[in-house]
Order: structure tokens, then C-alpha cells, then sequence
């Protein structure tokens, strides 16, 4: 028996004005309507709605519904896939939102009326912090800090202050307390970053882009390099495990003149993994033959006695990687790509 519009809504939890409303835009129509005038919904009419309703619930707009329906719209598993993507980046979002307002929350509670100052801070790191980081990245530095605790900062306030001081006295890189302070320095990173290389690439990029976060934490550029290069020297002595003294004295030049653009570099490659770029597109190629080209420069990959000594050497010495923000994916991924160049 078909049933009238006032009857199909009450079954449906639908109101009447809705039921109108797909009357309207074709997307349900009445099969037949009684003498009176008023609209009748037969079986099939009714079967219709409730795939309206289901694709409802499933976040479709009425138009992509209606397309559905007819048969001429987008398929139904390409729709599914967008509405997915729609879902993950309203998580996304969600979360971003979460987290900006869990550090609001934690700077209320160390401080009850914190300064106009304080509040533009805290709201441009959050801001520098989505601008370089995964949500889920993002959340995971805020649980470690909370973990560490204030003597986390306090360390680095002391060791920068310490990295500082020798670049003053004109302390070289080479000198033995300034190796003995960057060991301390790469320690210390590791207790955030859990060798995580790809999130310690990002927080490398933030102190050397984001003036703000230079002036905060006084870690900035100069700073980097010097502790770069002390780092530089401290892995001396294991490369010479490997390479004899006339190919040693080759790569302590060439490092002092290319290790500065390593980091750089990496955070491109980085970058371009983040973006979804994958290693056939041309801009992966190129990617790939500039770290070719600083590769040669650096280690003499170019020559291969040089190539296959320098392979060794890092596969045989994780700690060669440590605190470089390179893993093994983005090996892959330049190799990949190099590869997909010269096919």
C-alpha cells in the first residue's frame, strides 16, 4: 500500500519539508499521487530513499547522490575514496586543533596570566610547528617534552650557551672540547628524536628558517654549522678505518668545503618525500643527480675505489648517519630515483 508524504516521514525520521525538497530537485520523485493531489511512495520509491539516506550517512551531498543514482555520476568507490580523504584531513585538522590547545592549556598551567608576549610565542611556534610537521609528529614532540620536563630545555639552554662560547673564543671545530660538546649536543637531540632522522631533519630546518625560533632558543644557523662541523671531526677516526691516509687528507677538505650544504639538501629530499613525490618524476631525478653531484664532491663517489670504500664504510657504522636526518628511506628513494634517470 503506498503511503502518503506525512506517513513516509514519520517512518523515516525525515520531515515532511525535506521529502518535498528531493520532490523538487528530482532526486525523489512520487510514483503516483491520489486524487486529492497528494504525493504516494510505493516500494520502490521507499527502497530509493533509504539509499538517499544510507549515502547520507556516508557525508555525500544531495547532487553527488542524485548522480549516483542516475547512473552517470562519479563511481561509487572513487566517491568512497574522496570521502575518506575528507575524513583523514578533518582528523588531521581536528588533531592540529587539539594539540594547539593542549599547549595553551600547559602554559596556562605554568603560568596563570601570561604576558601578550607570551601568547604570540606560543601561538607562532604552534604555527612553525604545522607549518614543518606531521600532526602526529607535532603530538609526539609535545608528549616527549611533557615527559623530560623543564630540564630538557634547561640542557639545551646550557649546551647552546657552551656552543656559543667557543665560536666567541674562536675555539676551531677540530679542537677537542668542541668534538667532546657536539657528542654531547647529538645526545642530547637523540632523547627528543629517538633516531628518528626524518623528524630530526625538520627540526633542523625550523632553527635554521624560523627566526623566531632562533631568537627563542638561540640555536640558530651559526650554531649548527659549528656543531656540524665538530661532528664532522669526531667521525674522522672511523672513516680512517677504512680509507688510507692519503684518501683521508682528500675527504677532510673536501668536508670542509660541502658538508655545510648536506643539510640543506637533505631537508629538500625530505620535503619532496613528505609532498608524495615519487622517485620517477623529474623533479626526483633532478633531486637525485644534485646528491649525486655533492656525493662526488664530498666523498669522491665519482672514482670508484673511493665509492665502494665510502659504502662500506657506512654500512658497516650506523653511527656515520646518526643526527644527518638520513635513513634508509630516503636512501632508497634517491637511488630510486637515479636509477629512473639513467633508465
Amino acid at each position: 500500500m503506498p503511503l502518503k508524504v506525512g506517513e513516509l516521514a514519520k517512518r523515516t525520521g525525515l520531515t515532511v519539508r525535506a521529502l518535498h525538497h528531493y520532490d523538487s530537485i528530482g532526486l525523489l520523485k512520487p510514483s503516483a499521487r491520489s486524487d486529492s493531489g497528494y504525493r504516494l511512495y510505493n516500494q520502490a520509491d521507499i527502497a530509493r530513499l533509504y539509499r538517499i539516506q544510507s549515502l547520507q550517512r556516508l557525508g555525500f551531498a544531495l547532487a553527488e547522490i542524485g548522480a549516483m543514482l542516475a547512473g552517470d555520476g562519479t563511481p561509487l568507490p572513487q566517491l568512497i575514496e574522496q570521502q575518506i580523504a575528507a575524513l583523514d584531513l578533518q582528523i588531521t585538522q581536528a588533531c592540529a586543533l587539539r594539540s594547539r590547545l593542549a599547549t595553551l592549556q600547559q602554559t596556562l598551567a605554568a603560568d596563570q596570566e601570561p604576558t601578550l608576549a607570551d601568547w604570540l610565542n606560543t601561538l607562532e611556534l604552534m604555527t612553525m610547528y604545522d607549518k614543518y610537521l606531521t600532526t602526529q609528529q607535532a603530538e609526539t614532540l609535545r608528549q616527549r617534552k611533557a615527559k623530560l620536563g623543564d630540564h630538557y630545555d634547561a640542557t639545551w639552554r646550557v649546551l647552546t650557551d657552551q656552543v656559543r662560547a667557543l665560536i666567541a673564543a674562536k675555539v676551531p671545530p677540530q679542537a677537542a672540547e668542541a668534538q667532546a660538546l657536539a657528542q654531547q649536543w647529538t645526545a642530547h637531540t637523540q632523547t627528543l628524536v629517538h633516531g628518528d632522522e626524518n623528524l630530526l631533519i625538520k627540526l633542523d630546518a625550523m632553527h635554521r628558517n624560523e627566526p623566531a625560533l632562533q631568537a627563542q632558543s638561540g640555536i640558530d644557523e651559526a650554531v649548527l654549522e659549528y656543531i656540524g662541523q665538530a661532528m664532522t671531526e669526531v667521525r674522522m677516526p672511523i672513516y680512517a678505518k677504512y680509507f688510507d691516509a692519503d684518501e683521508m687528507a682528500r675527504l677532510r677538505r673536501n668536508f670542509r668545503r660541502h658538508m655545510a650544504e648536506w643539510p640543506r639538501l637533505v631537508g629538500v629530499v625530505r620535503a619532496a618525500m613528505d609532498s608524495g613525490l615519487t622517485p620517477d618524476h623529474p623533479d626526483a631525478h633532478e633531486l637525485g643527480a644534485r646528491w649525486q653531484a655533492l656525493s662526488d664532491a664530498t666523498f669522491c663517489t665519482d672514482e670508484p675505489a673511493m665509492r665502494d670504500k665510502f659504502l662500506q664504510a657506512v654500512r658497516n657504522e650506523p653511527s656515520l648517519m646518526l643526527n644527518t636526518g638520513i635513513d634508509c628511506d630516503m636512501i632508497n628513494f634517491v637511488i630510486t630515483a637515479q636509477g629512473k634517470q639513467r633508465a
